[in-house]
């Protein structure tokens, strides 16, 4: 089949991403009207997005609002910094708003060779590009960007990596379509001069976005919420918007279908599967299969004691398993949700394939074991000739491949996932004993790595 080079382009003011004068980059949990945002201080910014079509990801770029950038430039940026989008396409499709606005930048297109194609105001799937790219925004907070030089990396990074992990099988098969194409050199002129006029198009999302809810810092002094800024109740309302006095706190716990997603993952690769969590807190295999499902929510004693088990960290609108664990990687899908959770979307201090430096590894069973930074290590066993264990790099971001380890801290790493296996609510326990049985040995292996 024969794939045409097209593109998607989408422009938007971001719903979640604001600069700040001193914070710098900030997320915000729920969308935030601009004019709110300017009373207190932030100043918004425009979200530039390009997308392959039928693939969920997308590159994005962000500017002040105040200080927009021409079209062609940040479409030439992407094609120049971004290979898998393969250079310049042959069409690309753009909103009728985008179109209305046009001061320049069609003619340019249209003369370095590429089409013009304006989606329709019902053609869902152009919305969607949209949509994708204010959602993955909110997520790269996660990276901790200060800057938005930092952010664009990020992203970029993001962007890369979630192009050779698509969940759904026609999805990688149009993705290999995709590398194969012989890239295409963006010559394409680019002018000082702005190629499109901003206006209210920008910022339609504010229709539909509550006005005036109360909002707050998080005060946990936990470095990854430094600049998260959170929706709370009533009390937590900001004192004077005029002088961007937006009061601390700690979040409150909350559970949504983000936590849900995660911790299905941790569920799905968790040693005695869900049989072995629904007996650790007394509620069935039916009853964890509803909540991950999102049919119905566990009674609040029942889901706390589960994210206890599990080793999440519990906040508003931010979860996060936060303890090591051993877990089994049946599924590739869930196996690298649960990677990337536990690391913190790969922020790396260890990764490897362990092996022993004498004597013979387990013929059934690979032990991937890694570390964030800050963190004790995890293993994610890979049942040795799967599909999964023939693409690791594939499946795990930033693995570094087989590595040799003491014989006697590998041993004790069967032997751990081996007991794991048989007490699996003991999971978090014996995990965290098992680093420090050999925490000499772990630091070791982490200040070697090629990913701290």
């Amino acid at each position: 089949m024969t794939i045409v080079r097209e593109h998607n382009f989408t422009l938007a003011t971001a719903r979640h991403v604001f600069l700040h004068p001193s914070r710098g980059v900030i997320f915000t949990a729920d969308a935030l009207p601009l004019a709110e945002a300017e009373k207190v201080g932030f100043s918004p910014l425009i979200m530039y997005g390009v997308s392959l079509p039928g693939l969920p990801d997308i590159a994005v770029r962000f500017v002040r609002l105040d200080a927009p950038r021409p079209i062609i430039d940040v479409l030439s940026e992407f094609w120049d910094c971004l290979p898998e989008l393969r250079g310049k396409p042959e069409r690309l499709r753009i909103s009728r708003n985008c179109a209305a606005a046009e001061q320049g930048f069609i003619e340019v297109l249209q003369g370095a060779g590429i089409a013009i194609d304006v989606a329709a105001s019902n053609d869902k799937s152009h919305a969607a590009v949209l949509r994708n790219a204010q959602k993955d925004a909110r997520q790269l907070q996660f990276y901790l960007p200060k800057s938005l030089d930092e952010l664009h990396q990020i992203a970029d990074k993001a962007f890369r990596f979630r192009c050779q992990h698509f969940s759904k099988v026609a999805q990688r098969e149009l993705a290999k379509q995709w590398k194969v194409l012989p890239f295409v050199e963006p010559k394409v002129d680019v002018s000082d001069n702005l190629d499109w006029t901003p206006g209210d198009w920008l910022s339609a999302w504010q229709m539909n976005v509550q006005a005036n809810i109360p909002r707050y810092w998080d005060a946990s002094n936990d470095p990854k919420l430094k600049n998260w800024l959170f929706s709370g109740d009533a009390n937590d309302a900001i004192a004077d918007p005029s002088g961007g006095d937006i009061p601390a706190k700690e979040p409150t716990e909350y559970f949504d279908s983000t936590a849900s997603n995660e911790v299905s993952s941790m569920i799905q690769c968790w040693p005695g599967g869900k049989k072995a969590i629904a007996d650790s807190i007394e509620v069935t295999a039916k009853e964890i299969n509803w909540m991950i499902a999102g049919q119905q929510a566990l009674p609040p004693d029942k889901r706390a004691r589960l994210l206890d088990i599990l080793g999440f960290q519990v906040r508003h609108e931010y979860y996060e398993p936060s303890k090591p664990c051993i877990l089994i990687a049946e599924m590739g899908k869930h196996a690298r949700e649960a990677y990337l959770a536990l690391t913190h979307g790969g922020d790396l201090a260890l990764s490897i394939d362990a092996v022993p430096d004498r004597g013979v590894p387990d013929p059934s069973w690979q032990y991937l074991t890694f570390a964030a930074h800050g963190s004790q290590p995890s293993v994610i066993m890979v049942p040795r000739g799967s599909r999964i264990s023939t693409q690791m790099p594939d499946y795990f971001m930033n693995y570094t491949g087989i590595q040799t380890i003491p014989e006697n801290v590998y041993r004790d790493i069967v032997a751990t996932c081996a007991a794991v296996g048989r007490k699996s609510a003991q999971n978090i326990v014996m995990t965290k004993g098992l680093y420090l049985r050999h925490s000499e040995a772990f630091d070791g292996l982490m200040r070697s790595s090629r990913s701290y």
